[in-house]
Formats: C-alpha cells, sequence, structure tokens
C-alpha cells in the first residue's frame, strides 16, 4: 500500500499542478483573445487604406474556382442543411461533364460571391487555398482592383499578408501582418522597400519566387539568410496573383 502511495501522490500532484495550469491558460486566453482580434482587424484596416483610397471595405471570402464532382458533392452539397442552400450551390456552380468538375461561374456578382462565402462558411467548409478573403476596390462603380488576404509559410510558420492587386494580376502593394520571421533576418520582410521587389509582377511579369530571379545583388542579398521567409511571402503572392486573374477570367 505504502508503495502504491509513494507512486499515486506525485501523479496527483502532478495532475493538480497540469489542470491548474490549463484553467489558468484558459482565462488568460479568453481575456487576451478578444483585444489580439481587435489589434489585428486595426491592422488590417490600416494596411488597406495605405494602399488604396477607399473609405469602406467590402471582405467577401475566398471560394474554391473548381472542385471535382466527389468533392463538390462531399464537402459542399451533403453539407447543406436546406434546399434553398442547395439550390444556391447550384445556382453559383456549373458541372463541367467533359472533366467531371464543378466550375465557379465567372459572371457571379459580387453580392452573390458574398453570399456563396458565407455560405461556405455556415456548412462548416474551410478553404484550402492561401487566399482566405478578398476586398474588391470599386472605382465609378466597376471593380478597379482588388486587396487580397492571403496565408503564407515562413521560418517561423504562419505568416498574414495583405497585398494590393490591379486587375490583370500585378502586385501594387504589399504588407507583411501577422508573423513570427526571427529579428533581423525574416523580420526584414517588414521594413520599408523590401516588398519593392514585387511590385508590377504577376501580370506578364512572373514573381520572382527564387533569388536566381530578383533584379540584381542588391535584392539577392536582401534576401540572403532569411530565403524560406522570401519564397513564403513570393509563394502567396503568385498565388494571389493566380486568384485575381480566375476572377477576371483570365
Amino acid at each position: 500500500m505504502r508503495k502504491m502511495l509513494e507512486y499515486l501522490i506525485p501523479g496527483l500532484k502532478l495532475f493538480v499542478i497540469c489542470a491548474v495550469a490549463a484553467v489558468i491558460l484558459g482565462l488568460i486566453n479568453e481575456v487576451t483573445e478578444p483585444e489580439i482580434k481587435k489589434n489585428q482587424t486595426k491592422e488590417q484596416e490600416q494596411a488597406l487604406k495605405a494602399m488604396f483610397t477607399q473609405e469602406e471595405w467590402r471582405e467577401i471570402p475566398a471560394v474554391p474556382f473548381s472542385l471535382s464532382s466527389k468533392d463538390f458533392e462531399d464537402d459542399l452539397l451533403k453539407k447543406c442543411r436546406t434546399t434553398e442552400q442547395k439550390q444556391f450551390l447550384a445556382y453559383g456552380y456549373d458541372f463541367d461533364g467533359n472533366n467531371d468538375t464543378y466550375n465557379l461561374k465567372k459572371d457571379l456578382s459580387l453580392d452573390d460571391r458574398e453570399k456563396l462565402g458565407a455560405l461556405l462558411k455556415v456548412i462548416g467548409y474551410k478553404n484550402k487555398g492561401p487566399v482566405e478573403s478578398y476586398f474588391p476596390v470599386i472605382q465609378n462603380q466597376s471593380v478597379s482592383g482588388y486587396a487580397l488576404k492571403i496565408n503564407g509559410n515562413g521560418y517561423g510558420g504562419a505568416m498574414t499578408i495583405i497585398a494590393g492587386y490591379n486587375t490583370d494580376g500585378s502586385i501594387r502593394d504589399v504588407r507583411l501582418l501577422d508573423n513570427s520571421e526571427t529579428p533581423g533576418l525574416g523580420k526584414k520582410a517588414e521594413t520599408e522597400g523590401y516588398m519593392d521587389k514585387f511590385i508590377g509582377t504577376g501580370g506578364d511579369k512572373p514573381v520572382p519566387v527564387i533569388k536566381n530571379m530578383l533584379g540584381d545583388q542588391k535584392e539577392i542579398d536582401a534576401v540572403t539568410g532569411a530565403s524560406i521567409t522570401f519564397m513564403g511571402i513570393a509563394d502567396a503572392l503568385r498565388s494571389g496573383s493566380d486568384f485575381v486573374k480566375k476572377i477576371e477570367g483570365k
């Protein structure tokens, strides 16, 4: 019995310590999470306003442009709870019998795209692409560009990027927001001028995704030592450019 207690008591103590720590961490997260989200929203709004002269921003969740027949039925259709939801999905996508795919209609209005994105969130669809959402830039009652919220992967893990694009997919501005990159190395991506190497690419000119595609030695030196950060941003921006071209039907 004594030997059993010798093993049991330390185990109980460890359990209590872990339980208390979990409760404390949960309380801290409950207090700090709303403030963190508030700061992230503010930072995002500042980035958008720095890119385009537009006061109000309409965030539209990104939805898949094309899904196989099986994925469309399993990931979307079967998760719809009402006939109305199923009908709207059918309205938003065209079936391509030759390729057995469902493709997003190119002529969908911004209202319908927003509703479709909201519907996919309601049924629990998880966006698998790097583009999380986009913000149309409206001038003279027509879309003149887009700002995209893109998720990238750097040396320190997940990165949030806000990038502005022209309608041809070319990049006009980039801001690196949430990230855990290394100070003095990957963190340089936050400094003024770092993103200049990407400006103007993505349309007719490809986005530089490796150092050899950069213009001169100064640009190569600027990313040396933080190549993973550079490639993570570049891949995200190239995906954003492709996304814009698909929206525009190019």
